[in-house]
């Protein structure tokens, strides 16, 4: 309750005491959602559906300000390890980069194809996969 008083007296701008306030309202839902089993007998079914639907609403109102806000805590991309909250704005080329260095992209054969294979309709994937995307043929897999 403390907090919740306290951001109108430390912040004059409304926009930013709303931001604040949801993504407080976020954290405060979130840990109760989190530790559920503790709130039992206190919380109701009923009322944790709620709690989760609240989580959902703020989480959407909170968005278009969610790079501000990342900005505002003094996170850096090094530390965030995102691509796509960069603060340089090279989304794409981050993206790029780290499916690229990612393991499972090492190799064209993905990991499991032996045993997907024989399960799929691979005539009809051939026949499709000019309207789909370029690239090997699957039957040379």
């Amino acid at each position: 309750r403390n907090a919740f008083e306290a951001v109108p007296k430390a912040i004059d701008d409304i926009n930013i005491q709303t931001a604040v306030t949801r993504t407080m309202e976020l954290f405060l839902l979130q840990k109760i959602c989190e530790n559920g089993a503790d709130f039992l007998g206190v919380l109701t079914p009923s009322q944790m559906r709620v709690i989760k639907a609240d989580i959902n609403m703020l989480l959407t109102q909170i968005r278009p300000d969610a790079v501000a806000l990342t900005d505002a805590f003094g996170f850096h991309d090094n530390k965030l390890d995102s691509t796509i909250g960069r603060y340089d704005g090279n989304v794409y080329e981050a993206v790029y980069k780290a499916s690229r260095s990612n393991p499972l992209n090492r190799t064209d054969v993905m990991v499991g194809w032996d045993k997907l294979k024989p399960m799929l309709d691979m005539s009809f994937i051939e026949r499709n996969k000019k309207v789909q995307r370029q690239g090997k043929t699957l039957s040379n897999l």
